[in-house]
């Protein structure tokens, strides 16, 4: 487990990141994340994630459903298909997809407690894949919110290492995309973490597995982008064999 120290230094916040993404959500993208379900519910839909965007306050009635249903069937969309629906393509395509899947990440920490029903991997997946992307860069914002997530007590609650795994490789991705300034102990620490996970339990085979495999593809392909030239080895161990074990 990481010390809190540590993940002081990305200076955590829970909403600084959906709020940003939600700035570049108009009501036109909202009406189309409520109308997901072949349009069922679409007004009760609607009111809720008009209240996320502005407000960052999640509703505590009826969110098994209302909006829960439409953020996820958009977290799955795939803006770079024309063909896939539910969802919009392009940039618009991603900042919906942002926005859902930052809303559902964010709402575990809510009533909502996502964590048994979301899935934090593909989430996580999508959530990167789209800040790659989207013509604003995020990657301070992002590091900071997977920062809060991994402070966050009730994270470990769950006891799912994979869970875990996945939100310090964000963590990382993130700060080393970004190229943070006073971190690098902090991320050679969690690369040494995320090595040790590897190597204690199931080989991460699971990022080929998962239903996001091309997410994940998008994101090792940003690596490749990355200086690593005055990084730890550590670091640079854990994005080569990331980006090179499972993409290369």
């Amino acid at each position: 487990m990481l010390s809190i120290e540590l993940l002081d230094r990305f200076d955590p916040k829970p909403d600084d990141l959906l709020r940003a993404i939600s700035a570049n959500v108009d009501d036109s993208m909202l009406a189309e994340i409520s109308m997901a379900d072949y349009g069922l519910g679409a007004e009760r839909h609607l009111g809720p994630l008009r209240t996320i965007r502005d407000e960052i306050v999640f509703p505590t009635e009826n969110y098994v459903w209302y909006p829960s249903e439409v953020l996820e069937l958009i977290r799955w969309s795939k803006p770079e298909d024309e063909r896939w629906k539910p969802g919009s393509v392009g940039i618009r395509g991603h900042w919906m997809r942002a926005f859902c899947c930052a809303s559902l990440l964010r709402a575990m920490f809510e009533p909502w407690n996502w964590g048994a029903r979301t899935g934090i991997e593909p989430t996580i997946a999508q959530l990167l894949a789209s800040l790659s992307l989207v013509p604003v860069e995020y990657s301070r914002l992002g590091a900071s919110f997977f920062a809060w997530m991994l402070t966050h007590e009730d994270l470990y609650r769950w006891k799912d290492r994979e869970e875990v795994d996945c939100m310090e490789l964000g963590l990382i991705f993130l700060a080393t995309r970004s190229s943070m300034k006073g971190v690098d102990i902090a991320l050679s620490a969690i690369a040494e973490d995320l090595a040790r996970s590897f190597e204690a339990g199931p080989s991460p085979d699971w990022i080929l597995t998962s239903q996001t495999y091309d997410a994940w593809r998008q994101v090792a392909h940003q690596c490749l982008d990355f200086d690593l030239s005055s990084s730890s080895e550590e670091l640079k161990q854990c994005i080569a064999q990331f980006r090179d074990t499972h993409f290369g």
